[in-house]
């Protein structure tokens, strides 16, 4: 969805930065959603894990997966401030509107 949203966006304004939407929201909806969608599929096999050697593979999965997205959320924040940095529109919306959310905030 948010992919849409941003294609949209940007078809309409090439040289503007997305904000509407889900971007309204959070600043990387897409990493939310991925790292959402796998913490999901990890408690949903709770039931599953009989063993700590499952356990163990499902948190070290998660906690690769949940690493790669914030490490996906930086490099994509990088090339934003590049190229929206200096916009004054810019600095306001990163300053108020979370990457990925409240709790990740400073994470990233």
């Amino acid at each position: 969805m948010s992919d849409k949203q941003k294609a949209d966006f940007k078809a309409r304004f090439p040289k503007q930065y997305c904000d509407v939407g889900l971007y309204r929201w959070v600043r990387c909806p897409n990493y939310l959603g991925e790292i959402t969608f796998w913490v999901g599929n990890c408690v949903m096999g709770i039931l599953f894990y009989d063993s700590p050697l499952k356990w163990i593979a499902s948190s070290d999965g998660l906690v690769c997966i949940v690493l790669i997205m914030m490490g996906s959320t930086k490099r994509l924040e990088n090339t934003q401030d590049k190229r929206y940095g200096n916009q004054i529109k810019y600095q306001e919306y990163i300053r108020t509107v979370p990457v990925l959310s409240p709790s990740f905030q400073f994470i990233v």
